[in-house]
């Protein structure tokens, strides 16, 4: 199926990672699709932070530090958590519905899994659920950019076959 409608994607330049460089490409920093988002709740003050697009994580996950720092620590509970996989570790992350603002475009609510013993160089990840749900992305490595398209953009351009489409 061909489509003709275009979309206009907002562009964002892949970052510097953390991470020291690889052997296979001695002297070249370890470029990755970071993203500044905004972490909001009605309970403290907002936190800005760098996170990892990361279209291999079901849950958009950020280290516990934020859930102080917006006010919802002690509403966290295990009674509504999950045990993921993450690199390789088995973690809980317990989950709290916040807004996410990015820029370009309107915040949004989102659940979040806040994660305690989060030992990553990232301190979190955008997943599928709770940013890949609000957005279709485009990553361009040769271009070190990445682009993003709300959802009911992107579907209008692309519409999904009825049978693919799980909520």
């Amino acid at each position: 199926m061909q489509y003709e409608q275009r979309i206009n994607p907002v562009w964002f330049s892949y970052d510097v990672g953390p991470e020291a460089p690889r052997r296979a490409f001695p002297g070249q920093p370890v470029m990755r699709p970071l993203l500044d988002v905004r972490l909001e709740s009605s309970r403290g003050a907002p936190v800005t932070t760098k996170l990892l697009v990361d279209s291999g994580s079901e849950y958009t996950l950020v280290t516990k530090v934020f859930a102080r720092r917006l006010g919802i620590l002690d509403l966290l509970s295990s009674d509504f958590s999950e045990t993921i996989l993450i690199g390789g570790q088995s973690l809980t992350a317990e989950l709290f519905t916040v807004r996410i603002d990015v820029p370009s475009f309107d915040g949004y609510e989102a659940t979040v899994g806040f994660v305690g013993n989060w030992t990553f160089a990232h301190s979190g990840v955008l997943g599928q659920r709770g940013f890949f749900d609000h957005f279709g992305v485009i990553l361009d490595r040769p271009n070190l950019r990445f682009g993003l398209v709300r959802t009911e953009d992107f579907d209008q351009a692309f519409p999904p076959e009825p049978s693919v489409r799980n909520g």
